[in-house]
């Protein structure tokens, strides 16, 4: 089980419009409301009634999702009994409020809509609401009989998600969405864009919601790096998705710094493979044979304008103006010479498919018919002692 606030707006109408669209596309329905007015012929009418109550309280909705896993076993008369009593141990039970019901995701959820001012005009005391309901979720286990948490590890396991890479063919759309957000969340990363990447590499476009960037977008991608899902939104998830970036981000800003020999690791292999290319695209299969993605970025005219890697080996996301020797010049160099665009197609295709079908570096350097170096033979030395190593 999990409980999740959202974040409070001026307006209870997003939040309800948010649901309403749900039950237009029958993905949901409004299963019981509470404290509605007497002389009011909606909630609605409730809601609007307070907000023009309001004196001079800014964020004014309140919107919560109710997350029970598959194996807590929550009835629907089970789930409107542990929403009343969370209403009343948060301070709501005066409050009108909503419940709705969703079924739009491969596990069946609930959200809440109320608004925090009263009749007075006056707001709700509403400090600390999170960490109430984390501790009223805890205290209320054993009389509703669920699991704290979401069991995002064992469901995991259990269902066979591999978290390196979204699969669409095995279904479970969120259950694999929720594990690879929290494994890209483990990685090192500065900003969103380097966490764009991170995901996009597990198979996930992340986006935030149009209006609203405290709320973030998630969709699958097929191999291709096509949209294959409907668009999931964090409100629909277990998950407190932005605070969790967001938390990542600066504890990897203030305290975490990507250790020398992690980006000389980067420095030399990008420095090894790129005069070796014969394309961009070749360049970026070279460096993913060695677990590692690079995205070039450019401008409306195709200039490069940067470049971003992201190492899986070591979970470390970072600019190309962080390596210690290889420069983003050298990749302009390549693009404006004849290097990256003289090659035949055929025989371009031919090198791709080495490259992807060969065990390692070496066989990107024989495929394009490069002669033995030193560093090639460091690097195949290295190679056979940790097949050795794995042997013992």
């Amino acid at each position: 089980m999990v409980v999740k606030i959202m974040k409070s707006c001026p307006s209870v109408k997003n939040a309800m419009d948010y649901n309403e669209r749900k039950v237009a596309c029958g993905d949901a329905e409004l299963l019981a409301t509470a404290n509605v007015r007497a002389c009011d012929a909606s909630i609605q009418d409730t809601f609007r009634f307070l907000e023009n109550r309001n004196i001079r309280s800014k964020d004014i909705s309140f919107h919560m999702s109710v997350n029970p896993s598959a194996t807590d076993g929550m009835t629907e008369e089970k789930a409107l009994g542990f929403i009343d009593d969370l209403m009343k141990g948060l301070g709501y039970e005066n409050q009108p409020y909503a419940v709705y019901k969703h079924t739009d995701i491969d596990r069946e959820h609930y959200h809440v809509v109320s608004v925090k001012v009263n009749e007075e005009g006056r707001k709700i005391k509403d400090y600390y609401d999170k960490r109430k309901a984390i501790e009223l979720t805890r205290q209320l286990a054993d009389k509703y009989g669920y699991r704290l948490g979401n069991g995002d590890g064992e469901r995991a396991r259990e269902q066979g998600i591999d978290t390196r890479r979204f699969d669409p063919s095995i279904g479970r759309v969120v259950a694999q969405m929720e594990a690879i957000f929290k494994e890209c969340c483990s990685y090192h990363f500065t900003s969103f864009q380097q966490f764009q990447m991170i995901m996009q590499s597990h198979g996930l476009s992340v986006t935030h919601r149009a209006g609203d960037e405290s709320t973030i977008l998630l969709q699958g991608l097929d191999k291709a790096g096509k949209a294959c899902t409907a668009p999931v939104d964090e409100r629909d998830t277990s998950l407190s998705m932005y605070e969790m970036y967001e938390q990542r981000a600066l504890q990897c800003y203030g305290k975490t710094s990507i250790r020398r020999r992690e980006l000389d690791k980067v420095d030399s292999l990008a420095s090894f493979c790129l005069p070796r290319s014969t394309s961009q695209k070749h360049f970026e299969n070279m460096l993913r044979k060695q677990d590692i993605d690079i995205r070039i970025h450019r401008n409306s005219s195709g200039g490069i304008m940067g470049a971003t890697f992201v190492d899986h080996a070591t979970r470390s996301a970072f600019k190309c103006s962080e390596l210690p020797s290889f420069k983003l010049d050298s990749i302009r160099a390549a693009d404006a010479s004849l290097q990256w665009h003289e090659s035949q197609p055929q025989h371009h295709e031919q090198q791709e498919k080495q490259s992807h079908n060969g065990p390692g570096i070496s066989d990107v350097l024989e495929g394009l018919g490069a002669g033995h170096s030193q560093e090639q033979e460091m690097m195949e030395d290295d190679n056979k002692n940790k097949k050795k190593g794995k042997k013992r």
